[in-house]
């Protein structure tokens, strides 16, 4: 087995295939070692080589619960109180009781989503490998793993992601504030 591997492969996580071939995919690091990674035959996931198009027919709510289950099924939020997620026809999802009233632990996922933005700042400040995926930069993994917060977190509450980032684009195109001129001008948003 590729990389030392003695454990059994887990599902793909991007369609849930069983099947993982320890060395399906073969990659070639930027000081030229080959290197070999666990990988679906089914979509072509794979833990090293992202192909953009792999899980593009997710919507950010499919992958808010699918991050949010992970995380449900590893533990993470078994100080929550009982509640559940409930989705209607329509695709609208509401929260029943529970985890609204857990203030604290929902601060403390806010505070693990702030984290990672900066351990991100700091992997883009240094330029350095990351520690668990050394082929790829501590700024980009350090992004997925503020998505996957945010997406579990998301998953938890019930939000709807998907309608959110239409209107709020939609809105951010109007905004005044957000136009050169008005950024440029005393006042206006530098950065």
């Amino acid at each position: 087995m590729g990389m030392g591997m003695t454990e059994e492969m887990k599902p793909c996580p991007f369609c849930g295939n069983p099947d993982i071939d320890p060395e399906e995919v073969m990659a070639e690091t930027k000081d030229g070692r080959r290197i070999t990674y666990p990988g679906c035959g089914m979509c072509s996931g794979a833990s090293v080589q992202w192909n953009s198009r792999v899980g593009a027919d997710r919507s950010l709510n499919e992958w808010a619960k699918l991050f949010h289950d992970r995380s449900k099924d590893a533990g993470w939020w078994d100080a929550c109180k009982e509640w559940t997620v409930t989705e209607s026809d329509d695709g609208s999802v509401s929260l029943e009781k529970g985890v609204a009233e857990d203030k604290i632990l929902l601060a403390c996922k806010i505070a693990l989503i702030h984290s990672e933005a900066s351990e991100m700042m700091e992997g883009m400040r240094k330029g350095v490998a990351d520690d668990h995926l050394p082929h790829r930069k501590m700024e980009e993994v350090e992004c997925v793993d503020l998505l996957i917060r945010i997406f579990d977190y998301a998953g938890a509450r019930g939000l709807d992601l998907d309608g959110a980032i239409m209107e709020k684009a939609a809105y951010n195109l109007v905004r005044t504030d957000h136009k050169r001129g008005a950024r440029a001008g005393k006042g206006g948003k530098a950065f």
